[in-house]
């Protein structure tokens, strides 16, 4: 299992700092108006050397929090406090498992655009819904139960593989800087049984793939208006997950 401090949904899991996402940030931080929605308290925000920190958080008190760290945070969901940002204005918009919580993304994607800057990057992890233990649990268990946290989250509207998510970044006009997955299933061989449960794990991976073994994907993604060549995007598609 991935460590579980990940998959809290307590007041802990919005203190995580994320730095299995620290690989995605883009070079030229220091240089970059950054808005990160679904901030918690602000601390993925140490990762920056930023010119300027924008955070929007629905949790009041989490949102208390990151305004000792961030310099302006939003209290409220993306689409309640929409009209709020600045046009055109952010280098770099962070989405740290919040893709898979939105109604319609396809208008979230057309909205963020319009309060990035034409070359304007966004950065962010989503759960992997091919994750082995989420395939055991439906191919052989038979079983499709949502939970208080996790892949199967019930606040989760939308379910991605590595494959559709790529997908859905082409047809919305992004190309693919970096894309990999992330908090693989962690393998423990201290005793007979574990050994057993892990060497089964295993076996599964190599048969199903070896995206299975990752609880969620990290990537980095570039606006790229429709005048850009798409060759570019279709061969994002067959990067490696």
């Amino acid at each position: 299992m991935p460590n579980k401090d990940i998959l809290q949904k307590d007041d802990s899991y919005y203190l995580l700092s994320r730095p299995e996402m620290a690989p995605f940030l883009p070079k030229s931080i220091k240089s970059m108006r950054v808005l990160e929605i679904g901030c918690g308290a602000g601390n993925f925000g140490a990762h920056f050397e930023c010119a300027e920190l924008w955070g929007i958080e629905p949790n009041e008190n989490m949102a208390k929090h990151a305004r000792l760290i961030l310099n302006k945070v939003l209290l409220g969901n993306y689409d309640e406090v929409t009209d709020l940002l600045p046009d055109h204005y952010f280098d770099l918009v962070v989405c740290n498992d919040v893709i898979e919580h939105m109604n319609d993304i396809e208008c979230f994607f057309n909205s963020i655009k319009q309060k990035m800057k034409r070359d304007g990057l966004l950065l962010g992890s989503i759960p992997n819904v091919r994750f082995i233990e989420n395939l055991i649990r439906l191919l052989v268990f038979r079983d499709w139960k949502y939970t208080a946290w996790g892949i199967l989250d019930k606040t989760h509207l939308r379910f991605f593989t590595a494959k559709s998510l790529k997908r859905l970044f082409i047809e919305n006009q992004f190309q693919i800087i970096k894309f990999s997955g992330i908090n693989p299933v962690a393998l423990k061989f201290h005793s007979l049984k574990s050994f057993c449960i892990n060497l089964a794990l295993i076996v599964c991976i190599f048969i199903f793939g070896r995206d299975t073994q990752y609880f969620q994907f990290g990537f980095l993604i570039k606006h790229q208006p429709p005048e850009i060549d798409r060759s570019l995007a279709k061969n994002s598609m067959n990067s490696p997950a």
